[in-house]
């Protein structure tokens, strides 16, 4: 097993294949021998008791600085630290790429027409009938990141063929 300090910072909003994403680079990792940790932000909302999923911005910011810290701490101890969330917030993006080691963020762009299309937690369905309010990319502003390390369109979801380039990549950056 190889030990290094990364965090992979997946990002984009709500059904834009993140954790497919991450499961699938997390299993490319450890094929070629990584020591990775593999974090899903809904699962650690649950992990924290933070039951409620409509967060206001601000609130949700919080939140991913918790994401970070906790992140950073990880890969501190010679993980590569892959975590799949929305944070699509300036103020974490500026902070992971100032205090994260290797930090490399992947961002998931895929149209909102799709998203809806997908919407596998009902969210973009409750949102547009008047059920729910607070939605990342909808009624809460996000900042989508500025030069992300790698932007999978939805017409590149081929995730083995992307997750294999960034193992290459991980192990050029690292001499493995």
């Amino acid at each position: 097993m190889q030990n290094i300090n990364s965090v992979i910072w997946v990002t984009g909003l709500s059904g834009s294949g993140k954790t497919t994403f991450a499961h699938k680079l997390n299993a490319h990792l450890r094929l070629n021998l990584f020591h990775t940790v593999l974090l899903d932000g809904d699962e650690l909302r649950t992990v924290l008791n933070f039951s409620n999923s409509h967060f206001s911005r601000n609130e949700r910011i919080e939140l991913g600085f918790i994401y970070s810290r906790f992140c950073n701490y990880l890969a501190q101890q010679g993980y590569v630290v892959i975590i799949a969330t929305i944070a699509l917030y300036k103020e974490i993006q500026d902070w992971n790429r100032k205090n994260m080691p290797s930090y490399i963020e992947i961002l998931m762009n895929i149209s909102q027409e799709e998203l809806e299309k997908r919407d596998s937690k009902d969210l973009y369905s409750q949102f547009n009938a008047g059920n729910i309010n607070q939605v990342s990319g909808l009624d809460i502003a996000i900042d989508w990141p500025s030069a992300p390390n790698y932007t999978i369109n939805f017409t590149d979801y081929d995730f083995d063929e992307i997750a294999a380039s960034i193992v290459l990549d991980l192990r050029n950056s690292y001499g493995k």
